[in-house]
């Protein structure tokens, strides 16, 4: 469905950017979130948000590895001077921050839509619940620059629970969507064949996700005909 690949452009813009060459890989990331969504709009036009927001943070993503590539060339002396001051960097950082929020703002709603769409409405709520980890993260790192003495004097301590914060809302917006990845899926897919693993440990985890992606096919199942049952009831009440 593309789950897979947006949690591989996730992983990679979230945890594989911290090097010297971080810009770059952040914009392979971004590209990645790009198909990924492309593929899941298909099943749920949510998504075309998503999409949208991918595309923007691409293009900050791309403007951030202009600018640190030719300054990377500067420092190792292949040019002659400093393409863009340091001013431009720090307003498309700033730009990066507070589109980065809208981005995950429109991705979990796209994620929540669909979890309703389908029935997994664990799913849905932890969308929710990482949104709001999202905006403690953006409240805290906004207190982190308050002029006020009492706040820049223990600022220290807020930038650490504000990373803190982003390092918890990170790994459970990895954790939900590998979720999305094991428990929503196209129904063209779900009798699919897959191949044995040479790896017993990874039969296993294909077996038991298997086995609770049944579960929840049947939960879901007896969910909706518990439904139809209600509203065929309902309409004899009418009736009478």
């Amino acid at each position: 469905m593309g789950f897979g690949w947006l949690f591989l452009g996730y992983f990679t813009v979230s945890f594989l950017t911290m090097n010297p060459l971080g810009s770059l890989i952040r914009m392979i990331g971004y590209g990645i979130i790009l198909a990924s969504a492309v593929k899941l709009r298909r099943y749920q036009r949510a998504f075309d948000w998503t999409l949208i927001a991918a595309a923007v943070m691409l293009g900050i993503a791309t403007c951030l590895a202009v600018v640190d590539g030719t300054n990377l060339l500067y420092q190792y002396l292949l040019i002659p001077r400093q393409l863009f001051p340091e001013t431009v960097r720090t307003v498309i950082g700033y730009v990066d921050l507070g589109a980065s929020l809208v981005f995950h703002a429109l991705l979990l709603w796209g994620i929540r839509r669909i979890a309703l769409e389908t029935e997994v409405k664990k799913i849905a709520v932890n969308a929710v619940r990482n949104f709001v980890f999202i905006c403690i993260y953006y409240v805290l790192y906004g207190i982190c620059f308050l002029p006020i003495p009492v706040i820049q004097a223990a600022r220290s301590s807020y930038v650490a629970a504000a990373w803190i914060v982003w390092l918890v809302w990170v790994i459970l917006n990895h954790v939900l969507i590998f979720s999305c990845y094991s428990w929503i899926c196209d129904e063209n897919d779900q009798d699919m064949a897959q191949k044995p693993s040479r790896f017993a440990f990874v039969n296993r985890f294909r077996e038991e996700n298997q086995r609770r992606r049944q579960k929840a096919q049947e939960e879901a199942d007896a969910y909706r005909r518990e439904k139809a049952e209600k509203r065929k009831q309902q309409g004899k009440r009418r009736k009478k």
